[in-house]
């Protein structure tokens, strides 16, 4: 049943290659008469116009007429020559083919003549031969590339690293920005806080009234500071101090602050913002939405190029910056 399936095969694929082959000697016979018609044109033109009283052609154009006709046999003549050389060349290929394919069919029945003289025990045992030796093949061609592989010098990949990756609670002075849609924005808290105190002084007589009360300042760099003021009591000394119990800083504006890319650059509004505070006794806080994580990454590597401590606070999409007397103190690294 194979050797049928086997010849089938064979027999499609010469018929293919005939069928090739058939189709280019058929475009060769056309364009040898499509020459032959071009090389007659001149001629007939030539005769027709002194039989019908035209004008005689000059020795020149007589001479331009022979270059043309000896230039068309040349072509024909040619074309005659690599029609002969494909003919050649097909029975050759045909004689190849017939050649192998008798080599395969002599093999074949090699192999089935050997298998024919053995029991039926010894028929199992020939095909298993075959067959693991069929599986010896496969796995020397997959050890070969398995070899190929381990040759091949894997990639390097680097590894940043920081030298203080334990990190600690920021006590001191900190600045903060805001990274939100991929865009750095500084928010001015210790401003607002000095606009909150302005306010406290101008009501400094009427402490009665302080606790739960709310407040809003600015707008400052897109953001409005608003807060909710508390007042701090002793049982034996009365009133001691004023605390702001909780605020929340609002954007104000469509689109704030600058991208990434223009933060790193040398006039940026990040850097202006830096410039006044020491990386010595300075934190910069990073509020993080989960747009912005690798433009927090960015920053923070340049920041720790630039000396300074860096804290990440993330925030949930929604939710504002924002602080109160029961949060928590940000860590940096």
């Amino acid at each position: 049943m194979r050797r049928d399936e086997h010849s089938q095969i064979e027999s499609a694929g010469q018929d293919s290659f005939l069928d090739v082959t058939t189709n280019i000697v058929g475009i060769l016979i056309v364009l040898v008469m499509v020459v032959g018609m071009r090389a007659q044109n001149p001629i007939v033109a030539a005769t027709g116009g002194a039989s019908t009283g035209g004008k005689v052609p000059t020795g020149d154009e007589l001479e331009s007429l022979s270059k043309n006709a000896a230039a068309i046999e040349y072509d024909v003549n040619r074309i005659a020559e690599e029609t002969e050389s494909v003919d050649r060349e097909i029975a050759g290929r045909s004689a190849e083919r017939e050649e192998l394919a008798t080599m395969i069919a002599a093999a074949e029945k090699q192999i089935a003549d050997e298998r024919a003289k053995l029991d039926s025990a010894n028929q199992e045992d020939f095909d298993l031969r075959r067959q693991v030796n069929e599986s010896h093949a496969i796995v020397d061609r997959g050890e070969a590339e398995v070899d190929e592989i381990k040759s091949e010098k894997p990639p390097v990949q680097e590894v940043k690293h920081y030298p203080t990756p334990i990190s600690r609670t920021v006590i001191g002075h900190e600045v903060h920005f805001q990274l939100s849609g991929g865009r750095v924005t500084y928010v001015p808290i210790d401003d607002f806080i000095d606009d909150v105190r302005a306010n406290l002084r101008s009501s400094a007589g009427d402490l009665a009234n302080i606790t739960d009360k709310v407040g809003v300042v600015g707008p400052r760099n897109g953001f409005e500071f608003r807060y909710t003021m508390d007042v701090v009591t002793d049982r034996g000394r009365g009133v001691v101090g004023i605390r702001t119990r909780e605020f929340q800083v609002v954007p104000v504006g469509m689109q704030q602050g600058e991208t990434v890319q223009k933060a790193l650059g040398q006039r940026s509004e990040f850097r202006t913002a830096l410039a006044p505070h020491s990386p010595r006794d300075t934190t910069v806080t990073l509020w993080v939405y989960p747009d912005s994580f690798e433009a927090y990454r960015q920053l923070k590597e340049e920041l720790h190029n630039m000396g300074y401590a860096t804290a990440g606070r993330p925030l949930p999409n929604g939710v504002l910056i924002g602080g109160s007397d029961h949060g928590t103190k940000s860590s940096a690294q």
